[in-house]
């Protein structure tokens, strides 16, 4: 007879991907490019930013999308966010409170001088 196998494990099954929810505004010195239609945005928590800058570089009309950066403001600085973040990780890292509103603001590459 054929060894006998032990029974597998029932899989967990995969959680459904986190959901956030963040506002998407237009840098308050920006120029270059209009605001969003819809500013208030629902998305999964696995979308990073270079994503973000291709949403915007389709609603936009914009290209090339790399001119384009996203920014979170902290007190009175802003910080630009690496393509790599995940929302999930902005959102966990700079909603300090669960009540708070995560607001990114968007804006052209400034030339380096």
């Amino acid at each position: 007879p054929p060894p006998r196998r032990e029974p597998e494990a029932p899989r967990a099954p995969r959680a459904p991907p986190a959901v956030v929810n963040f506002i998407l505004r237009v840098h308050p010195h920006e120029t270059g490019v209009p605001k969003l239609a819809r500013e208030y945005l629902s998305t999964s928590d696995q979308l990073k930013v270079q994503h973000l800058k291709k949403f915007l570089g389709m609603k936009l009309q914009y290209a090339p999308v790399e001119d384009f950066e996203v920014l979170v403001a902290l007190e009175n600085q802003c910080v630009v966010l690496n393509d790599q973040l995940s929302l999930g990780q902005i959102v966990s890292h700079f909603a300090t409170d669960v009540d708070i509103e995560v607001i990114l603001h968007y804006r052209l590459q400034r030339p380096l001088l």
